[in-house]
């Protein structure tokens, strides 16, 4: 959230509520998070796919500059979508398996 003001941060904090984090260096957050929280699913910018390949979870990217929108009714049909097509995609899957010769 380096673009955020404090007052942007704060609005986040009251959004996410008291078990919701804000990470403020992505990059070198997310892995962790993924770890400790259990996560299946990783919605970020598209410089977080590798995160999610390395983690062996879904993703989707929601980065504000794609052409499909997530505003009013139709965005949330959009990002339904998005969201079922990560969750149903098997390339996170095959790619969380180890290489056969390294069993």
């Amino acid at each position: 959230m380096k673009k955020a003001t404090e007052a942007d941060r704060e609005k986040a904090r009251e959004y996410l509520g008291e078990n919701g984090v804000l990470m403020m260096n992505p990059g070198a957050e997310q892995a962790k998070i993924i770890e400790e929280r259990g996560a299946h699913l990783l919605l970020a910018g598209g410089r977080s796919l590798y995160t999610a390949i390395k983690k062996g979870i879904s993703f989707a990217d929601v980065n504000q500059e794609k052409k499909k929108s997530y505003g009013g009714y139709d965005g949330l049909l959009n990002l339904a979508e998005d969201l079922k097509n990560a969750l149903e995609n098997p390339v996170f899957k095959n790619v969380a398996k180890g290489a056969p010769w390294e069993k």
